[in-house]
């Protein structure tokens, strides 16, 4: 049963332009419009000044320098270990000896961990929302495959480019919510080029890194003062409207139910339902099935929004559903993140930077008001809502659903 699901599914999204992790705009298999050059028009944007990307370089505290030529392995380690100081000491360390800053991909993939920096920075000294400076243990684990078909679409790459891959997931504490670029419990590839002697990292994929860096233009940094203002507005909006009044005869969603849910299964993803996996996307089938536990289970679906549906798999399609007027499953939209309580729904985008902006394509659910925590799948991990630079957002609360 749990078969034909999934071969219905993928003929749905096949027709509706993707799931919610992956990009709307492709043919599956998606999410793979990382930089690789598979037969796409030349890169024409304008060499960045160094300094746009790391920072002003007169006062860039640090730089990481290795002491000897690293091993591939030692690379990978050391980048996560750099990468992981900067986030929770909230100053950002150049790892341009290590990364290869001529990739598109990877300039904005330190543009966004400088922005992520600054933005958690600013949420801690004005108070605004919670920011966890916690060090958590972790352990990088090498794979000789991913566990994946995505070396299908990549071997011809790596026979003209003569570059290295090597594969691995990162473990972490059980139910602890690390930095979004350890993607925690997914498949991680990450492509090396020998250059001077020295390994550098061309790429790095994990769920979520194409449509955070490579399927955008140059990201934008911004000035602490714009970056504050907006976190200013960003973290006072209106509160939690008032509730709406309920047809008769209808279903209740209960948020308890579905954060009990998100709890249980983030980390590892509910057996009994189908998984696309992080390769194609699956972070509204996740959500959906959230949803669905908050509606009792069972068959607490409807005729346009059940399982193997493009409402129920599809970022877009589940949004103009739960917000439309019809006879099946209603939300309640709102404003913002002051507006919402455990059980909420989070929908996100990379903040435009071309001239039209992707459409939305990834989802999560409130589990935590207090320190603001989300769950997500496409990766399977939580994460902090702290965490969301260069996004936007939009909102919603599932109300209630017609028997």
């Amino acid at each position: 049963m749990k078969k034909m699901f999934a071969l219905l599914l993928i003929s749905v999204i096949l027709l509706t332009g993707g799931t919610g992790a992956a990009a709307a705009d492709t043919v599956l298999p998606v999410d793979v419009s990382i930089g690789l050059p598979l037969k796409k028009s030349p890169d024409l944007r304008p060499p960045e000044p160094l300094s746009e990307i790391i920072g002003d370089l007169d006062v860039l505290p640090r730089k990481y320098l290795p002491e000897k030529n690293l091993t591939i392995q030692e690379t990978v380690e050391a980048f996560f270990e750099q990468q992981y100081n900067s986030y929770l000491e909230l100053k950002y360390t150049n790892v341009d000896s290590i990364v290869n800053m001529k990739k598109h991909g990877n300039k904005n993939m330190v543009k966004w961990l400088r922005m992520t920096v600054m933005r958690r920075k600013l949420i801690l000294e004005n108070d605004l929302g919670y920011v966890s400076t916690e060090r958590l243990p972790y352990k990088i684990v090498f794979n000789e495959e991913p566990t994946d078909n995505r070396m299908g679409l990549w071997r011809d790459y790596l026979s003209k480019t003569n570059e290295t891959v090597v594969h691995f997931y990162i473990s972490g504490k059980k139910g602890e919510v690390y930095p979004p670029f350890m993607a925690v419990n997914s498949q991680h590839s990450m492509f090396f080029k020998k250059i001077d002697g020295v390994w550098k990292i061309q790429m790095h994929y994990f769920p979520g890194s194409s449509r955070t860096f490579s399927d955008i233009g140059p990201i934008p940094m911004p000035t602490e003062g714009k970056m504050l203002s907006d976190l200013k507005k960003e973290f006072t909006g209106v509160k939690s409207p008032k509730p709406p009044e309920l047809p008769d005869d209808v279903r209740q969603y209960d948020p308890k139910k579905a954060v009990r849910y998100a709890m249980m299964f983030t980390e590892k993803p509910n057996s009994q339902f189908y998984r696309l996996g992080d390769w194609i996307g699956d972070c509204m089938n996740f959500v959906s099935q959230c949803v669905w536990a908050g509606f009792d289970g069972g068959d607490s679906m409807t005729t346009n929004w059940r399982v193997g549906t493009a409402a129920w798999a599809n970022v877009n399609n589940f949004w103009h559903y739960i917000t439309g007027s019809h006879g099946g499953l209603h939300g309640q939209q709102l404003s913002g993140i002051n507006a919402l309580r455990p059980g909420d729904i989070i929908q996100s985008r990379t903040a435009s930077v071309r001239s039209e902006p992707q459409r939305y394509r990834h989802v999560y659910i409130l589990v935590d008001d207090e320190k603001l925590i989300l769950a997500q799948n496409t990766p399977s991990a939580f994460v902090y809502y702290s965490d969301l630079s260069n996004r936007d957002l939009r909102f919603v609360r599932p109300t209630y659903m017609k028997r």
